[in-house]
């Protein structure tokens, strides 16, 4: 059975106990902040990219065994994903060149248009 550390095991200790409240909170008050300034869409692709950098260090730097379930799992969720993205890339395609159509009956608009891209 464990025991309580904090205040008991050092100074040390004690100092890097409360040291690892602020260590795990400034991050995640940065994280916040930040995902209010992306859209959604671009948040939850990047939400996929942490899990897929520790699977690679995990298979190629430190060995991790790799079983054909496993493999087949991330090839799944990856794949989702490249339909998912290339499903808003020909959306958004599709909106931008229906601006630029209608905008080209006032050359005006058509000029904002272009200067946003």
């Amino acid at each position: 059975m464990g025991r309580a550390a904090f205040g008991h095991d050092g100074w040390s200790t004690t100092l890097l106990l409360i040291g690892a409240g602020p260590a795990t909170a400034v991050p995640l008050l940065f994280f916040a902040g930040a995902a209010t300034r992306i859209p959604l869409t671009y948040l939850g692709l990047l939400q996929y990219l942490t899990p897929s950098v520790q699977f690679v260090l995990g298979v190629f730097a430190f060995g991790e065994p790799m079983p054909p379930e496993r493999l087949a799992g991330f090839a799944l969720i990856w794949a989702a994903l490249a339909i998912f993205t290339g499903e808003i890339l020909y959306h958004r395609r599709k909106l931008r060149r229906e601006a630029l159509r209608l905008a080209a009956r006032s050359p005006r608009r058509a000029q904002k248009l272009r200067s946003w891209s």
